[in-house]
């Protein structure tokens, strides 16, 4: 399976991240990131020890954090 790279998604991702590590996240978007990990942290794809998604291998800190992306197995 084939995913196709999104900058924007990647870019809003860490900045959102790095948004929250310096406290001055988007509730909003902290909000959306929350429900987006309770399903993560369910799923059989999720790899513990890095905390990235087995299917697409991104870094769910980061991606659960954007408007601009989705699960690449269409969980959320």
């Amino acid at each position: 399976m084939k995913f196709e790279i999104k900058p924007k998604a990647i870019l809003d991702g860490f900045s959102n991240l790095a948004k929250k590590q310096v406290g001055v996240a988007d509730p909003e978007i902290e909000e959306i990131s929350a429900k987006r990990m309770a399903i993560c942290e369910l799923c059989e794809h999720i790899r513990r020890t890095t905390n990235r998604c087995g299917e697409c291998g991104c870094l769910l800190a980061a991606k659960t954090r954007t408007k601009h992306s989705q699960c690449p197995i269409k969980k959320w």
